[in-house]
């Protein structure tokens, strides 16, 4: 059996979406995780390309 455990001080979460249409999605959820609370971001690099919480692509052309 698997027993891995998460690290909280590791994890972090995103909210996707368009702005117009995620109106108040910026505001934190309060997530979290082995009474540690998740640190919400707006960008992240993932298998070398950039995502930010509004899906556009200017984080990863800034990035090259």
């Amino acid at each position: 059996m698997n027993r891995r455990n998460s690290n909280p001080s590791k994890t972090e979460y995103m909210v996707l979406g368009h702005p117009r249409k995620a109106k108040g999605a910026n505001t934190p959820i309060g997530l979290t995780l082995s009474n540690t609370e998740i640190k919400q971001i707006s960008s992240t690099k993932s298998l070398r390309v950039m995502i930010d919480e509004n899906l556009n692509w200017d984080d990863q052309y800034q990035s090259c």
